[in-house]
């Protein structure tokens, strides 16, 4: 039996390396929390013989013991009988019994009726304030692993397992397999970065270590390609058109997750678009790669000591003026973000939309400043033609170059739409004209 927790690091007991003798030997009750005695009482009950727990059965503050067991993840949750969840706590000491707070009646005939419960979030859009648990990143993967779920709510236990799910208030519920449902081993790797992307995580340098078990069980269903900093080797020029949610933008964190290109390295959730095959501008292409294996997300030591990973693409590159103004289109307390391009003013005229997707707030003070009026660069990847097939979209990224040096990161994501560019022909032979040359991005 496992057992799935978060909680404050000075709350939670844990084996370090002071208490290890010790616990072998065994672990006195009482330093349990009120959650741990609890999941204790419910594998007697079943007469389950043992109960695994992160913070005591992974030795704590050990680097080496670290990474040997969360590789070993995937099969702790996979082969146990089930994992214990107190769904319902926001906090370990919020234990995993409760009563619930919605009375029932008894009808004339011995019916009896209550309030409705509230509804387990099934999709990854759906509200999760009724179960705090299902917010944190950790329980993410321990979820899509584990055989058979117990869920603990505040109003009812809810069983899930790989064929069905089933409260107490409510019948059997059969399991589709669907892209929407997060117990799909099935489900695109987009769709399980947009739902892991939303959740909630106590340590930023966490972000690819605790997507890692998922990762290396999502490498067996792609032999031959690698996986790098949270996207795919052989999709890669795809993967880079992620884009992240303009209603959840935050500020990119002050110390160095993973580079700029991944969508590891922005606060906000992700998504990527529909068109996952679109083809790639001719002539662009991924020319090298150099990704640390720090950064497969299987480390909890990235951005110290291991070089930082970069990428370099082939493609033209066009340069652009950076603007910030009010605009009909509003985000962000009314700001909205618009740049003029300076390399195609030949082509484009009043018929040109440029629209852009922010990877985070760069107007907050601070490195990741992005300042009026400064220099951008657009790196076009893919494009599509409309359905009516008179103009064009390019999707591109949005990049700044670095003070006195000739590498580039990362800062939006942009769709630029050309209606002169009026049919396939004319785009790739536009496309053709511009120089290519080889851009690094970090």
């Amino acid at each position: 039996m496992t057992k799935s927790q978060w909680g404050k690091e000075n709350i939670v007991p844990k084996t370090v390396p002071a208490t290890l003798d010790q616990f072998k030997v065994g672990v006195p009750v009482d330093v349990l929390t009120k959650t741990f005695q609890v999941a204790i009482d419910i594998c007697q009950r079943l007469e389950i013989e043992y109960l695994w727990i992160d913070s005591l059965c992974i030795l704590q503050d050990d680097e080496a013991d670290w990474k040997d067991q969360a590789s070993k993840m995937v099969g702790i949750y996979q082969n146990s009988i089930s994992t214990i969840a107190a769904t319902k706590s926001s906090e370990p000491l919020g234990g995993i019994y409760s009563r619930s707070k919605y009375p029932t009646y008894n009808l004339a005939d011995g019916i009896p009726i209550r309030e409705l419960n509230p509804k387990f979030p099934i999709r990854y859009f759906m509200d999760h304030k009724s179960w705090p648990l299902l917010q944190r990143t950790w329980v993410y993967q321990e979820r899509i692993f584990s055989q058979r779920v117990l869920h603990f709510g505040e109003h009812e236990v809810i069983w899930e397992c790989k064929p069905l799910r089933r409260g107490q208030s409510w019948d059997c519920d059969l399991r589709v397999a669907s892209e929407g449902d997060i117990l799909s081993i099935s489900t695109s790797w987009d769709r399980y970065v947009e739902m892991y992307s939303i959740l909630q995580l106590t340590f930023d340098s966490d972000k690819l270590v605790a997507l890692s078990s998922l990762a290396i069980r999502m490498a067996l269903s792609r032999p031959g390609d690698r996986y790098v900093a949270g996207l795919w080797q052989k999709t890669l020029l795809r993967d880079l058109t992620w884009y992240a949610n303009c209603y959840s933008l935050k500020p990119r964190s002050a110390s160095y997750i993973c580079p700029s290109w991944s969508w590891a390295s922005v606060k906000s959730g992700v998504l990527f678009g529909p068109d996952r095959e679109l083809p790639c501008i001719i002539g662009v292409s991924v020319v090298d790669i150099s990704c640390p294996k720090e950064y497969s997300g299987c480390s909890s030591s990235q951005g110290h000591e291991c070089p930082s990973p970069s990428i370099t693409v082939r493609s033209p590159l066009l340069e652009a003026k950076f603007l910030r103004k009010f605009s009909q289109v509003q985000i962000e307390a009314g700001k909205a973000t618009s740049i003029t391009i300076d390399r195609l003013h030949d082509i484009i005229s009043e018929d040109e939309t440029i629209d852009i997707a922010p990877d985070y707030k760069y107007d907050a003070p601070g490195r990741f400043y992005v300042s009026p009026e400064s220099t951008v660069y657009l790196l076009p990847l893919l494009k599509r033609n409309l359905v009516d097939e008179t103009s064009s979209i390019y999707q591109c990224l949005l990049l700044r170059r670095l003070d006195g040096s000739s590498l580039y990161e990362r800062i939006a994501k942009v769709d630029l739409w050309h209606k002169k560019l009026d049919s396939e022909q004319n785009a790739d032979a536009y496309m053709a004209t511009l120089p290519f040359i080889h851009v690094t991005i970090v």
